[in-house]
């Protein structure tokens, strides 16, 4: 009964931005480990950690208790940078640690998953939405708190197309970025409003000849999806140009 509860906690947690995380009364402690890059993309780090702070206070603040003992939910950052074998390792710690779950920003999955599987945590990926992430039979510890890049790509797609933009889409070489393409090449198959598809590395911060690339290519709309600072990177790229394209 608790274990499922915390699941529930844990999809509420990652909904949420802002607030810290605060113990009310006394109560046994349970962790939540919480796996994101706070140093490799801190915007999505802190987004992520900031949820489930405001969503364990939130608990906190009504009281936890099952079967007559209360609890208090703590949140534990750990950082990933991006690394699956930093995610793997801090999937371990929460092992370790006997967290009660790990809100994930989904780096390294693939394998971590099993490990908190033998340990029955449930793993809640909070940013990337990747098909291959959440499956039901075969990882039934793994949940999803965000939309699947499915969803995501058919829903632009579908506000896109009737505007009569000439689009042309951009994707980084990251895992996030690669799962989007995907999608996306499903989303818009066969559509004339596509002009190119381009993409680019998640390391460079000078985007400038991709951005050239689509603009002659007749794009009179840029969908960007990549990492935060290869977003930033594309609309510097635009604007410094004096292509003031959406």
């Amino acid at each position: 009964m608790l274990r499922g509860l915390l699941i529930v906690v844990a999809a509420i947690a990652a909904a949420g931005c802002g607030g810290s995380d605060s113990e009310s009364s006394a109560g046994r402690r349970l962790v939540v480990y919480v796996n994101a890059p706070f140093s490799a993309s801190p915007y999505i780090g802190e987004t992520i950690a900031r949820g489930a702070e405001l969503g364990a206070r939130h608990v906190n603040s009504q009281g936890l208790n099952v079967g007559g003992e209360s609890y208090v939910l703590t949140i534990k950052r750990v950082d990933n940078g991006l690394s699956p074998q930093s995610a793997v390792a801090n999937v371990r710690g929460a092992v370790d640690e006997e967290a009660v779950a790990v809100v994930d920003e989904g780096t390294g999955v693939d394998a971590s998953w099993q490990i908190a599987r033998d340990a029955n945590i449930p793993l809640c990926i909070t940013y990337q939405g990747g098909d291959g992430l959440v499956d039901p039979e075969r990882r039934p510890n793994v949940f999803r708190i965000a939309p699947t890049d499915h969803g995501l790509a058919f829903r632009l797609a579908e506000y896109l197309i009737p505007k009569g933009l000439k689009v042309a889409l951009l994707v980084d070489d990251s895992s996030y970025g690669q799962e989007g393409k995907d999608a996306l090449a499903q989303a818009f198959e066969g559509q004339e409003a596509v002009v190119a598809r381009i993409d680019v590395p998640s390391s460079s911060t000078e985007l400038a000849p991709q951005v050239l690339r689509a603009r002659r290519a007749g794009a009179t709309a840029l969908l960007v999806w990549a990492r935060p600072a290869v977003i930033a990177a594309t609309i510097t790229a635009a604007r410094s140009s004096g292509w003031d394209v959406p």
